[in-house]
């Protein structure tokens, strides 16, 4: 068990990017917790980089999510890892910015799967009512997905969520005796920079 603070803090950031890296590693995904009108919301996304010099991690979404108008508005977001083998919780405090049409969202685009440029190919807008159980295809739009996911219009529905991590923290448990331990970056000092606490779990 590591109990030096900044080997912790190190361990989080290694195990994140094992989750990038890995389908199968417990950190593949997270939830992300925002606010709309003041009501909280989650969803689970899949971390798709990592800046380590920044601390700065990246997702991807839909431009049309109606998520994406309520970060702009709050940009303050709440991330959550949760290893159930390991026993170990990772929650981070980030400030998000939307991403549309940059340098950084080209990149992406032209390094992603087809099956998955697929997903920004659809017709009906993510969140739209519907008279029935819907993919977010109509069926002429289904049909052509394939075609239509090398489309203008489909990397024009792509947007990367920059998440600027300003807090860590990671809690242990254990039948010895559970573990908290807060992380805040300073941003006064040096860019790797970051106070630590000691909390009760």
């Amino acid at each position: 068990m590591i109990n030096e603070p900044m080997q912790i803090l190190e361990d989080c950031w290694q195990k994140i990017t094992e989750g990038i890296r890995s389908r199968k590693s417990n950190y593949h995904t997270m939830s992300l917790h925002y606010l709309i009108d003041n009501t909280p919301r989650s969803v689970i996304m899949i971390p798709r980089r990592i800046n380590l010099e920044q601390h700065i991690l990246y997702c991807h979404t839909d431009n049309r999510s109606t998520k994406i108008d309520h970060l702009k508005k709050n940009p303050r977001v709440c991330l959550l890892f949760w290893c159930r083998e390991k026993k170990t919780q990772i929650q981070l405090q980030a400030k998000c910015r939307v991403l549309h049409n940059t340098e950084e969202n080209k990149k992406a685009w032209d390094r992603m799967q087809n099956m998955s440029k697929v997903c920004y190919a659809s017709d009906i807008k993510p969140g739209s009512k519907t008279s029935e159980i819907c993919s977010g295809f109509s069926k002429e739009q289904w049909e052509n997905r394939n075609e239509i996911s090398q489309s203008a219009f489909a990397y024009n529905n792509f947007s990367i969520l920059e998440l600027q991590i300003i807090r860590v923290e990671r809690l242990f448990l254990n039948v010895s005796g559970h573990n908290r331990i807060v992380f805040v970056k300073d941003f006064t000092n040096e860019k790797d920079k970051w106070s630590h606490s000691w909390v009760s779990p």
